[in-house]
Parts: structure tokens; sequence; C-alpha cells
């Protein structure tokens, strides 16, 4: 093995061949033979200070201006990273190093800079020109942001700048590093200090006059020690795919431990199932808990394990209760698996509600509301749950407790695809005894005109009444949605009608204190001297609004 200080020694020579002559070797020091000593000759830590002046004069550029400031940001990150290499012992040589390796560190760096630049662009421009709260809590998020991605990449940063190779061998060692440490967020803020003094100095109209040279003086101390900082980090910890088998096999093994003999078997069951532990609720059931069992009286979770296991990703206990003899349509605290399946998730649950419905879940039964799967299904922004049930005989037009129908139920949710979906396999409009659900649209939290178009579209009634004689004008007047109003007006609703309380549609929109809806209702040549029941005209009614407008009044 050659010895670096040896050929170093070597490459410094006065003669041709670059052997030493025993007559050069024995001049003493100061006589005219004798040669100075150079940055090959020179100790780590003179030539760390030889990187750290070229880099700090770099530095030293962002005082000049933004656009010199930009340049001096990237430029001066590699040099003061090969500094501190030299500074920890590396011999770090001109000659030797890798132009590749180099420019590519460079480039890293530049694209750190042009990310960071690109997405703070907005808020921090904003943030300048208004000082608005909004603006501030942008720039804030991405911020966050950026700190949360150098969490991701820090192990990236580190090994290009402490050790020597090119990206192409750094790269897949960072899909092998553990970055869930805390120290990554250390790392991250570490990095985050050239990036954003380099920001602040580049960013043209942000720091000016001697605040510029001041910057860029601290700018010259902190980027060195940031760098001295994120190379003296330890290497994160490694893991691999057989690792993390191994660990879900022991996980997996100790889930599989069935409780010992005086463990009530039947709670520990419960327990597996609400914690998702499939493997130890398994073996419970091979051990002889019951799949029966009802959760306790006092429990505030009060699903059976049917429920639990429907909800689940992974549906082995599910099938594993089913082939043990549970019993799907038993239902407990007026729910069933079935609805748990199609309650409890927006997306739905295609694999539970099939692997349910074949194995004899009924799609008409109904919680306390009154809610069947279908009601609960029509939320869901997937149809395929909703056509699972229609296929297995759920009735399409079932009202719950307050008279609204699936259809009704996706209208409120303004889930006009599920909505679509439900009118082109024939549900009505206005169910018999049901609340129209022309109603849930025109009255829901947007002025989405697009669900009255659809139900009109599929011969909805205009002017069709809900039991306490309201018209969905009434509903649209009340929330304030102009859109849908002039819809509602164009296809022909009666701008006079009246409900129960002898309130119009106008008097609706002076209760609701929507100026605008009165004043397209008005524009229809609404009635502005009609009273309610109770003999309370448009003004009456205005200020005894929840919040009253003064505008309207």
């Amino acid at each position: 093995m050659v010895d670096p200080q040896r050929e170093d020694d070597e490459l410094v020579s006065g003669s041709a061949s670059g052997a030493v002559s025993p007559e050069t070797a024995a001049e003493p020091a100061g006589e005219v033979g004798a040669q100075a000593p150079t940055l090959n000759t020179a100790s780590p830590r003179t030539r760390a200070w030889a990187w750290f002046v070229g880099g700090g004069a770099i530095a030293a550029l962002a005082g000049f201006g933004p656009a010199l400031a930009a340049f001096a940001g990237v430029l001066a990150q590699p040099i003061l990273a090969l500094g501190v290499r030299a500074w920890r012992g590396e011999r770090v040589q001109w000659k030797r190093l890798d132009p590749r390796a180099l420019l590519e560190l460079t480039l890293l760096w530049a694209a750190a800079f042009a990310v960071c630049a690109l997405l703070i662009a907005w808020p921090l421009s904003a943030l300048s020109q208004s000082r608005s709260l909004g603006s501030a809590l942008a720039l804030s998020a991405v911020v966050g942001g950026l700190t949360l991605g150098f969490w991701r990449l820090w192990p990236l940063w580190r090994s290009m700048e402490a050790e020597p190779g090119r990206l192409a061998a750094h790269w897949p060692a960072l899909a092998e590093a553990d970055t869930r440490a805390w120290v990554g967020l250390g790392a991250a803020l570490v990095l985050m200090v050239p990036v954003g003094t380099g920001l602040l100095l580049a960013w043209p109209g942000l720091i000016d006059g001697a605040a510029r040279w001041w910057w860029a003086g601290a700018a010259a101390v902190l980027w060195p020690l940031s760098h001295l900082a994120l190379q003296r980090l330890p290497a994160p910890q490694r893991y691999s795919a057989d690792a993390l088998l191994d660990e879900a096999s022991a996980e997996s093994a100790e889930d599989a431990v069935v409780a010992t003999e005086d463990e009530d078997f039947d709670t520990a069951l419960y327990d597996a199932a609400r914690n998702g532990r499939v493997e130890r609720a398994l073996a419970l059931l091979d051990a002889g808990a019951d799949p029966h069992a009802l959760p306790p009286a006092d429990a505030r979770d009060q699903r059976d394990l049917a429920m639990l296991a429907a909800v689940l990703p992974d549906l082995r206990l599910l099938r594993g209760l089913i082939a043990r003899g549970a019993d799907l349509n038993a239902g407990h605290g007026g729910m069933t698996a079935l609805i748990a399946a199609t309650r409890d998730s927006w997306h739905g649950r295609p694999d539970a509600v099939m692997t349910l419905l074949t194995n004899g879940a009924d799609p008409r039964l109904a919680d306390h509301d009154g809610n069947t799967p279908l009601h609960h299904a029509a939320r869901s922004s997937d149809p395929g749950v909703a056509a699972l049930l229609r296929d297995a005989g759920a009735e399409i037009d079932v009202l719950n407790h307050e008279g609204a129908s699936p259809l009704a139920v996706a209208c409120i949710a303004g889930n006009w695809r599920l909505a679509r979906f439900l009118l082109e396999r024939g549900a009505k409009p206005e169910p018999v005894g049901g609340v129209p659900t022309l109603h849930a649209a025109a009255g829901g939290d947007e002025d989405d005109p697009a669900g009255v178009q659809l139900l009109l579209k599929h011969k909805a009634k205009a002017d069709a009444r809900d039991p306490r004689g309201r018209s969905a004008l009434h509903e649209a007047a009340y929330a304030g949605h102009v859109e849908i109003v002039g819809i509602l007006l164009g296809a022909g609703a009666d701008v006079q009608a009246r409900d129960h309380d002898q309130r119009t549609p106008f008097l609706e929109a002076a209760r609701g204190a929507q100026i605008n809806a009165a004043r397209t209702l008005a524009e229809a040549r609404a009635d502005a001297q009609a009273v309610d029941a109770q003999g309370r005209n448009a003004l009456m009614l205005a200020c005894l609004a929840d919040a009253p407008s003064p505008a309207l009044i």
C-alpha cells in the first residue's frame, strides 16, 4: 500500500524524473537549493483554509447585488464542502478531483436553490407587497414543506459532500437510508441555512445597502459551518427489504401468540380486532374464542366482531368469522356489518361489500336512523359499491326517517356522480312520501347548479313540494343560491308559491338575509308586500334574521 504522504512528497521534485537526489535531500532549509512547501505537501488544515478562502471570496460576491448573489450562492457550496472535507483530514487536491463528481455536486445545490426559489416565489412576493396574514401562512407552509423535503433527502447531500464518488453511486443508497430519526430534522435545518440566506441575498429588492454586506459576511461564516455540521452528522442507518420482512415476520409471530389459559379469549379477540391485529385475532379464533360474542355492555364501541372486521383493509378476519358461522345480519346497536362497510369509508369498500353480499348480508336492513347501506354508499365517491348493492336487491327509492332517499342523500352531499348513477338506474326524483330530491340539490352548501340541471334533465318537477309545502325555490332562496334560483325560475318554478307557514321564496330570502336572491326574485315580480302566517313581511323577517344584512334592510 502506498503511503499518501510519501506519494505527495514524491510529486514535488526538482528533477525531471521525479526522484529526489541525495544532494537535494541533504540541503539544509534556507539554502538556495531548498524548495518551499507547495499545496501538495501542505497539511490538510492548510489545504482546508485555501478552500475556505476561495469559498469565502465567492460568498463575498453576494454583496455586489442579487445577480452575483445567486451565482455565489450556488458556486460557493461545493467549494466550501471540499474545504470541510480537507478540514476533517482528507487530502483534497484540485488535480485529483473528479470533475464530473464536482459538477454533479454543484448541480445538486443549483437544483435545491431553483426548486426553493420557484416554490416560495408567489408567497414571498405577496408578503412583500400586501403584508397579509394569508401570504405569511402560505410562506410558512411552503418553508415547512421544503424542510420535510430536505429531511427526506439529507443523506444524499451528506454522502455527496463527505464521501468521494459520483451521484450514480450515492443515489441508490438513499432508498435504503432510514430517515425517520429526528436527526434528519436537524440536517434539514442545516441545509436550509445556505439555501435560505442565499435566496435572501439573491431576491431582488429584499436586502439593499449596507445590510447586504452584513448578510454577505454572515453567509461567508454560516455557510462553511453548515457544511461542517452536515458532514459531521453520523450516516443514517440502512435497512433492506429482507430486514423489513424479518421485522414483519417477527411481529406476526408475536401477534400469533395465543392468550394464556387464564385470559379471557373473547376480550382479547375484541382488542385484536379493534387494533387491526389480524394474525392474533385468527390465532385466538383457532384457540376457541367465540365468533358470535357481543361487545361488553359498558364498552363505548358497540360494533360487533363482523363490523370491526368489515372495515379492516385485511379481510382475512372477516372471512374467518364467516367460516365459523358468524351471523352477518344479526346486527348490534342499530348497525350491521354491511352498513359499517358502506358507512365508514368515503371511497367505499368494494371488496368487503362483495364478501358480505356473497355470504348472505341483506342490503335492505337499515340502521337506527333508517339509512340502508345504499344511503351510505350514496356518499361514496365510487359508484361501484352502489352497483353491488343494487345487483344484490337493494331498494333504490327507500326512505330514511327524514324522508330522504339514497338519491336525496347523494344530492345533499353534492355527489353528482352517484346521483347520475342512481337516476340512470331508475331512482325517482320525487319518491312517494319522501322529500323531493330537487330540494336537496337546491339547498346544499354550494351554489352549484349542476345537480339541479341534472335532476331537471331527468324530469324532476321544478315546483314539487315537500311535506311542509316548501318548493326547491324556497330552499335556494333561503340559502342565497342565486344561480340555482335563476335556473328554477327558468324551469317554471312558482315565484309566489307559499309553504305551510305562508312564506314565499321572497320572504325566505329575507329571512335568510340573502340580498342577491331577494333582488333576483324581485326582478321576477315576486310580491314584495307578502306576509307570512304570523303577519310578518319581508322587512320584519330581514330584521329577525340570524345575521341581519343592513344592505338588505
